[in-house]
């Protein structure tokens, strides 16, 4: 069973969080993260983030171990030596998440990605991206 997370850049400090995805229509979206008490009970502090920065876990971890989530710019070498980046994308069509290439051309995503940046963090990785 798939671990189903997100992050978002927190509006206020600009850092990333993790956990589960609270929205509702009036609000920002809000990531949730368990605290324990002093007496070992859980509450969920809810962080406002950035909707443009919330992006789901896909699953994967890259070759190096390191989470990939949607938004993260990744690069693909091929077994003829060629390489691919783009961004981590939801394809609708296909049900899955892609890597998204300049050009718009999608490559399935696969463990054997390496996770080259978060896209929101360096834009200037993928400027022609939309």
């Amino acid at each position: 069973m798939r671990e189903i997370k997100f992050r978002g850049k927190d509006l206020e400090t600009g850092e990333w969080v993790y956990g589960s995805l609270f929205q509702s229509l009036e609000q920002y979206p809000a990531i949730a993260k368990p605290k324990p008490t002093a007496d070992g009970k859980l509450f969920y502090c809810l962080t406002v983030v950035d909707a443009d920065t919330v992006g789901q876990y896909t699953g994967l971890k890259d070759r190096d171990g390191k989470e990939i989530y949607e938004g993260d710019t990744v690069g693909y070498r091929f077994t003829d030596s060629s390489f691919v980046t783009g961004k981590v994308v939801w394809w609708g069509a296909r049900c899955g998440f892609y890597i998204r290439t300049r050009e718009n051309d999608y490559y399935e995503l696969t463990e054997h990605c390496q996770a080259i940046d978060t896209f929101h963090d360096n834009p200037e990785l993928l400027e022609d991206e939309q």
